[in-house]
Parts: C-alpha cells; sequence; structure tokens
C-alpha cells in the first residue's frame, strides 16, 4: 500500500492544515490580511477557509475580528500521546499529593500563548473550582499562569500582555507594569500565587515542574479556599511533589 507522509500544501486540506501551522506559531491573535500574507492565500481564499474553521472550533475570532487558535484544537492537543504520556506520569504523585494535604491540585501546560489544564484532582475540598483536562486557563490571572509567563521570552510575553490581559474578578491585575512586577517576583521565587484573582475566594500556588529538554514545563497547582492561611507554607511539600514528577517523566522520555 502506498503512504503518504504529506499532504499536498495545494489541496484544500493542505491549505486548512497550513492555516492552523500558522496561527499555531504566533504569539498572539492575528489579522485576516496577516495570515492571508504569510500563508500565500488570497484574502477571500483565507477568510472562507477561517470561516470553516470557526464553524468547526479549530479557530476563534476575538471580539475585535483577530483570529487564533480555539478550545478544540487544545483539546485534541491535550490527547496527544506526549499529554498522554504526562498525565499518566504525573497522576499518581498528584493524588498522593491531594491526599496528603487536603487540598485541590492542578497539572497545567502551555501550548504556544495558552495554558492548558492537563488534569484535576480535586481533594477534600469540595467548593473549590477545578478546569477540565483541555480547559484555557487564565494566563495573568492564575498562579500557573503566572508561572510559566515569567519564563517566557520577552516579545511573546509583550504580545500576550497586550492582548490577554482581563478582568476575570475584582482582584484581578490588569495594569501591565504591575503585571510584570508579579511575573518577575515569581521568576525569582520560583513560584507564583493567586488570591481571587481567577476565581473569588480561592487561591493557588505552583511551581514548575521541568519534562526535559525541548519540552514545556508543566505547573503543579494546589488550589484552597483564600481563608487558609497557610498556603504558602505548603511550597516545600509541592516542590518535592514537583521534583519526584519530573525525575519521572524524564525518566521515561
Amino acid at each position: 500500500m502506498e503512504r503518504h507522509n504529506r499532504t499536498d500544501p495545494g489541496s484544500h486540506v493542505g491549505r486548512v492544515f497550513s492555516l492552523l501551522d500558522l496561527l499555531g506559531q504566533q504569539s498572539a491573535p492575528a489579522t485576516l490580511s496577516e495570515i492571508a500574507r504569510q500563508a500565500g492565500l488570497p484574502v477571500s481564499t483565507t477568510h472562507r477557509l477561517l470561516g470553516e474553521l470557526v464553524s468547526w472550533g479549530g479557530v476563534e475570532r476575538t471580539d475585535s475580528g483577530l483570529y487564533r487558535l480555539g478550545d478544540k484544537i487544545w483539546r485534541l492537543g491535550v490527547t496527544s500521546s506526549w499529554e498522554r504520556d504526562l498525565r499518566r506520569v504525573a497522576l499518581p504523585h498528584a493524588r498522593e499529593l491531594a491526599a496528603c494535604t487536603g487540598a485541590a491540585v492542578a497539572i497545567s501546560t502551555m501550548v504556544g500563548d495558552q495554558l492548558i489544564c492537563l488534569d484535576t484532582i480535586r481533594g477534600r475540598l469540595r467548593s473549590v473550582y477545578l478546569a477540565q483536562p483541555g480547559d484555557e486557563i487564565p494566563l495573568f490571572a492564575t498562579s500557573a499562569g503566572k508561572l510559566l509567563m515569567s519564563t517566557v521570552d520577552r516579545q511573546a510575553l509583550t504580545d500576550a500582555l497586550r492582548t490577554r490581559l482581563e478582568r476575570r474578578t475584582q482582584y484581578t491585575q490588569i495594569v501591565p507594569k504591575l503585571v510584570l512586577a508579579q511575573l518577575e517576583a515569581a521568576r525569582q521565587a520560583g513560584f507564583a500565587v493567586s488570591h481571587s484573582e481567577s476565581t473569588m475566594g480561592q487561591s493557588s500556588l505552583s511551581v514548575p515542574v521541568s519534562t526535559g529538554i525541548d519540552h514545556t514545563p508543566m505547573a503543579l497547582t494546589l488550589l484552597v479556599p483564600t481563608t487558609q492561611a497557610d498556603l504558602p507554607k505548603l511550597t516545600p511539600v509541592l516542590r518535592k511533589y514537583a521534583e519526584v514528577i519530573s525525575r519521572s517523566i524524564v525518566n521515561r522520555a
């Protein structure tokens, strides 16, 4: 049987895949004309193909008319072999962490300029809001987002600050200068915190999980009610489990 390793770039499917590739490489949402120029396609053709992708859910059109990859792509990405391996390796340790601390636990990673939930464990806290696997998580209103964004290059950070700041609660920080200060604090400390910035009455603490060379780091997060004042005291145990997960992932790779 003949095997085809590459899609014909001139075919309908090839053009669709090219547009998805282009959007995946963008550090911020792009205009129709920018996408058409980079794809080498007429604007009318690009508009029609993007319209099909928007209808399918693979591309989103923002309120300002810009385009970016949609939730369906991120959800499909979470089901890839690499993400499945990450979840499979990390979950037993995350469950143990939830059992020993009583806190809810979340595992997330960066895909382009999107922070994506890989999995969550509720623990003993029934009132804590948890994202679902494949959900996009706010970049600058969560401890995981702050932590991972503190490691990206300046251009990607500048683009994200311009397009991804949004007020989630009255405590969400949306002044770029102050957000940058939060990211710098996270970079220096090696952990990040959030208090009622994404969900009212909920705090989180995140540390990085190294996944090996050329792989985006994950964030390991504890989530508790904001009334739980001892959250910073959990940093050592959170780091301990992050190191265990990292060794398991790297040794498996």
